[in-house]
């Protein structure tokens, strides 16, 4: 007869096993939301885009021809929702975006209004005498681009639509492309 204390090692023993089993099945089934660490646009960087892009290439099942329509319509819906979100994690910007037009690097690829209404905000909270006023059209001029950037990704998301069938477009669903 086994004595209390080796049940009670062999039910935790058990108990661990079925705690990695489950976490072990989850990432195997379930998109990872992002490229890499930090998700879309996060420290991944193009590296990690390019690995998202190819796992929602492969969960969608489409040829190479299919892949060619899709796949821009995609990165256009990614770039607009930075655009209409921010590229921000854990209240800091993040990456090249997170840099002013002056200090970027010049491989950098061109920055969007919202990324360069973005820039001149924080040009302008970094300056120690900057006004109230200047804060506030700068802040309008950011918001104002940033619901831009959401009526362009509503459409950009009903042209994707148009292009693929219902479980693709759960699929995307799955990976935020659509809502």
């Amino acid at each position: 007869m086994l004595s209390k204390r080796t049940w009670m090692l062999l039910g935790l023993v058990a108990a661990t096993c079925m705690m990695l089993a489950g976490q072990v099945i989850s990432q195997e089934t379930a998109p990872r939301r992002g490229g890499g660490p930090g998700g879309a646009g996060g420290p991944g960087g193009p590296g990690g885009e390019r690995q998202r892009m190819t796992r929602i290439r492969e969960s969608l099942a489409v040829s190479d021809d299919q892949w060619k329509i899709l796949e821009p319509k995609i990165e256009k819906i990614d770039t607009l929702r930075r655009d209409a979100e921010g590229p921000m994690m854990g209240g800091r910007p993040m990456g090249p975006r997170a840099e002013s037009p002056a200090s970027a690097p010049a491989s950098a690829p061109a920055l969007s209004d919202a990324q360069q209404k973005a820039a001149a905000l924080r040009d302008v909270l970094s300056k120690s005498d900057a006004t109230d006023a200047q804060i506030k059209t700068a802040l309008k001029a950011l918001r104002d681009a940033r619901s831009h950037a959401h009526k362009e990704l509503a459409t950009a998301r009903k042209d994707l639509l148009k292009s693929v069938d219902q479980k693709q477009e759960a699929r995307l669903v799955l990976w935020s492309v659509l809502e």
